[in-house]
């Protein structure tokens, strides 16, 4: 899809960034993973892939929890895809990378399913 075919009246799904911001625990000195919103929600155009997840390799993973999932949000600077997680109807998702998609028009999160939380 290219960016100029896309518009404010395809981003009809809200999603939720959220960043690791880990901490300590007092009693053990342990650090805990902890997930803080990100700003409000932002709406997005949310694409679920209906092949398999494929690794760097293009070989298809077998242990993968969920489908690829393609976002596109409007661009916005500071996407820290080691840090950064999106919440999307009550699902965890792993950014796996990103695209910037125009000039500064879009960006595009490559997103797999995160079942271990």
């Amino acid at each position: 899809m290219l960016a100029r075919s896309i518009g404010a009246m395809h981003l009809d799904r809200q999603i939720q960034l959220q960043v690791n911001t880990p901490t300590r625990d007092a009693a053990t000195r342990a650090e805990i993973a902890s997930w803080a919103d990100s700003g409000s929600p932002r709406w997005a155009r949310v694409v679920e892939s209906v092949g398999p997840y494929r690794n760097a390799d293009g070989a298809a993973e077998r242990d993968t929890y969920g489908r690829p999932i393609e976002i596109w949000l409007r661009w916005f600077s500071g996407c820290d895809q080691d840090r950064t997680r999106v919440v999307f109807e009550g699902r965890l998702l792993r950014i796996a990378g990103t695209a910037e998609i125009g000039r500064r028009k879009f960006l595009k999160l490559a997103c797999v399913e995160w079942a271990h939380e």
